[in-house]
């Protein structure tokens, strides 16, 4: 945790539904900033105390991710001055692993903002790695490090006061395919620690870990042709629908592949499932 951030900025939310801000080493976003300036432009620019404030944070979270990982024994000296970006980067360099970018999502009732900073590893094959922080906007102004989530591209609030988080993840486990996943979560922050809730009321289990009350679809890329692969919210309905392929050659060795859609409502505090079909495709 780092306790010396006291200050918290928070911005209308009009403006927060879809405001994540990226620090990118690519230099091929219109969002991009220069890490060393943390200075952050958007398309649609806050106040420059709110962004400074934000982009502050971005970078200071940026160097403690590449010292949790370049650093053996992480401790404040290393943080605080012990290390500066070049070292940290050749450190990284050495075990294959470099900065790809960051960024930070509000969530629509401007309660809390996820900073989330991306890493790369790369063996045989690259593949990303997250950390991230939740800042809460209240008295506290406590800053949560979550081992929990992580690459969270939307946020939004249900009727009970749950928050759904939905991350999207793309990896390489093997030299012949890539998978994206989207994995959804329901969230409450008691005491400002992350609590999961059951995303399918089918699934209902006391004893199950967060993985198990999450509702998860992936999708190789060699399915691309046959399926648009499809996570969408609906606020107005609070219906979620979802489609997604899987080749079962590759997991299962069965040569045959299908499409699954369908959609659920929110009612009860979870998600009930309205109908699924699934569709051979081979």
């Amino acid at each position: 945790m780092i306790k010396s951030l006291k200050k918290f900025y928070s911005i209308p939310a009009t403006l927060l539904v879809a405001l994540p801000v990226l620090i990118s080493c690519s230099g091929n976003n219109d969002a991009n900033a220069i890490v060393d300036s943390a200075i952050v432009t958007t398309e649609q620019q806050t106040s420059d105390s709110i962004s400074l404030q934000d982009s502050i944070a971005l970078k200071q979270h940026i160097r403690e991710a590449k010292i949790m990982y370049a650093v053996e024994e992480f401790s404040e000296h290393s943080f605080n001055g012990g290390y500066d970006d070049t070292q940290l980067d050749s450190l990284l360099n050495e075990q294959h692993m470099s900065f790809a970018s960051a960024r930070f999502i509000y969530a629509p009732d401007s309660t809390f903002v996820i900073y989330i900073v991306e890493l790369e590893s790369c063996g045989a094959y690259c593949n990303p790695l997250w950390e991230t922080w939740i800042h809460f906007n209240d008295e506290s102004r406590y800053v949560y490090k979550s081992t929990e989530v992580y690459n969270v591209v939307e946020i939004n609030k249900m009727s009970d006061g749950k928050y759904m988080l939905v991350e999207s993840e793309s990896t390489r486990p093997a030299g012949f395919y890539t998978q994206t996943a989207y994995n959804v979560s329901l969230v409450t922050f008691p005491d400002h620690n992350i609590t999961f809730h059951p995303v399918v009321c089918e699934s209902v289990n006391a004893n199950a870990t967060r993985f198990d009350k999450r509702f998860s679809i992936h999708q190789e890329f060699t399915m691309d042709e046959y399926t648009d692969f499809t996570l969408k919210y609906s606020s107005q309905t609070q219906t979620l629908e979802y489609a997604y392929a899987n080749d079962m050659n590759i997991c299962c060795n069965v040569d045959s592949a299908y499409e699954w859609t369908g959609n659920m409502i929110y009612k009860n505090g979870c998600f009930a499932k309205q109908n699924e079909t699934r569709k051979s495709l081979k």
